[in-house]
């Protein structure tokens, strides 16, 4: 039974993705309403989520649900409890009429019977069992089949609501809770963002980033699960060309790329979205900066290699980045980084290195020490020598031969 209702509730609440080419969905409800609930439309329609489902085993799973059902029909019981059923890998679903008794004046009042005996329930499993739920309630609006369908979708965006108010909470459908999400400026902005961060390797703005991005896509508006599993998968594939860009293989991630867009994809619990969607940043930003870092070392090592074999050429920032075929701005950022310094001074140290050794030679004139060390005039060479060592190039060899006579 259970089988069969939860493909009946897939049927109710997404018939987008449950069109059979042979046999008319519609068909089916009609079927269901008639034989079933003897045409009487349900009054309101429940979705009860196992929070810890995904951290149990297979045979903690089945005597989970087997004692969440057995406790629903104690509190529902009859007309209260139809079509109880488990779908959508983590979530019961049910649907029943408001108890008509003398006891309850109006039907706002049996509506609030409900929502008790949900709360009861919900305290009974945490209590006894140690079950922690997420309930979504909705009470139908309009009684034919279209209302139903709305109820169950409202009843499942309740129960989404655990992503802002936590796990264990009861949530009924108001009447606003969905708003549509057309401004996608706020997301655009957050994506370019992410891929900045990602790609330049600044874990902070990264985790900055991210969690504005799921604060928009959980919390400050519902989405619904047609327009979220894209924009997630979407994400997800900006982390991993950022990922690329610092130097990762495509080849070494993309059997783990295509798990995360599959479980996307079949994934209905909203709570488990935003994990993936938070663990494929944190493991792949992560990634990008340990492979942006060793890149960086080896960058640098590069650059101070080439200055070296060139420090008698007309060398800068500019000529050594066409060299190594990076960004100017990046290497002169990841070389300050590592050396404490930027590539100029370092330049001017490395040259007024090897004047200091060339000077100890008597037979060296400074003007030839000069322009056999690129520098480009022998008034700049005076200033630059005098900057580092705090004396002239002529006091220096004469402190040097008086020491060495």
């Amino acid at each position: 039974m259970l089988e069969w209702t939860g493909h009946f509730w897939n049927l109710l609440i997404y018939p987008e993705y449950c069109v059979d080419e042979v046999e008319d969905p519609e068909v089916n409800i009609f079927w269901v309403l008639k034989r079933t609930l003897k045409n009487k439309i349900p009054d309101f329609v429940v979705c009860i989520s196992l929070d810890d489902y995904d951290d149990l085993s297979p045979e903690a799973r089945r005597e989970a649900i087997t004692k969440v059902k057995r406790y629903i029909r104690r509190f529902f019981s009859g007309s209260q409890c139809k079509l109880l059923g488990f779908a959508h890998r983590n979530s019961l679903y049910f649907c029943g009429n408001i108890p008509d008794l003398p006891a309850f004046k109006n039907y706002s009042s049996g509506q609030n019977e409900v929502y008790q005996r949900l709360h009861l329930l919900q305290s009974f499993l945490k209590r006894r069992s140690d079950i922690t739920v997420s309930i979504g309630l909705a009470f139908l609006e309009e009684h034919s089949i279209k209302g139903w369908r709305l109820a169950a979708q409202r009843a499942v965006v309740a129960q989404r609501q655990k992503v802002k108010k936590g796990r264990g909470s009861i949530n009924v459908y108001p009447k606003d809770i969905i708003s549509e999400f057309r401004d996608y400026s706020n997301l655009d902005n957050l994506l370019e963002e992410l891929y900045n961060s990602i790609y330049e390797a600044d874990i902070p703005q990264v985790e900055t980033t991210t969690k504005k991005l799921l604060d928009a896509l959980f919390e400050e508006r519902y989405l619904p699960l047609k327009e979220l599993r894209p924009t997630i998968q979407f994400l997800i594939s900006t982390v991993i060309l950022s990922t690329i860009r610092s130097g990762i293989k495509f080849s070494e991630i993309s059997s783990e790329l295509q798990g995360y867009l599959t479980e996307v994809e079949t994934t209905y619990d909203y709570v488990r979205l935003r994990e993936i969607l938070k663990n494929v940043i944190t493991t792949f930003s992560v990634r990008a900066y340990r492979c942006r870092k060793s890149n960086s070392c080896n960058l640098v090592e590069r650059a101070k290699q080439f200055i070296l074999l060139h420090l008698s050429e007309p060398i800068s920032l500019r000529v050594i980045s066409n060299e190594l075929n990076v960004n100017p701005s990046y290497l002169s950022r990841v070389f300050k980084k590592q050396e404490g310094i930027n590539i100029t001074a370092y330049i001017h140290l490395e040259r007024i290195k090897e004047a200091k050794r060339l000077l100890v030679d008597k037979d060296y004139k400074i003007s030839t020490v000069a322009f056999t060390l690129g520098f480009g005039s022998i008034q700049h060479f005076l200033r630059v020598f005098k900057k580092v060592e705090g004396c002239s190039p002529k006091e220096f060899r004469k402190s040097k031969l008086v020491k060495y006579r």
